[in-house]
């Protein structure tokens, strides 16, 4: 799965108490693309903008918590790009 970034600004629920903030974006980025490309995909949707996936994994923030997330991505029809649209807890994990 390629994964490009989004052209548009969008509000990313950062998790700060794992110890991301605005100076380490970049290592969040880079932590979410490598959870893409390591955990399974466990739900797809179609609409009409393209695939929407969702993978469930963990992401150790830079402080050294575990976060166990939802990711979810979206392949676009029109490009076939593939782009982060959000992440929120996994309540399944986190209870």
């Amino acid at each position: 799965m390629a994964v490009t970034p989004s052209r548009r600004k969008r509000h990313i629920p950062i998790p700060w108490h794992s110890g991301y903030t605005l100076g380490t974006l970049e290592v969040l980025a880079r932590d979410l693309h490598d959870l893409a490309k390591t955990y399974e995909i466990s739900d797809r949707a179609i609409s009409s903008y393209g695939i929407k996936r969702e993978v469930q994994g963990s992401l150790t923030g830079p402080n050294g918590q575990v976060l166990y997330v939802v990711t979810v991505w979206i392949t676009l029809e029109t490009s076939g790009e593939t782009r982060f649209v959000t992440l929120f807890p996994d309540k399944e994990r986190h209870g």
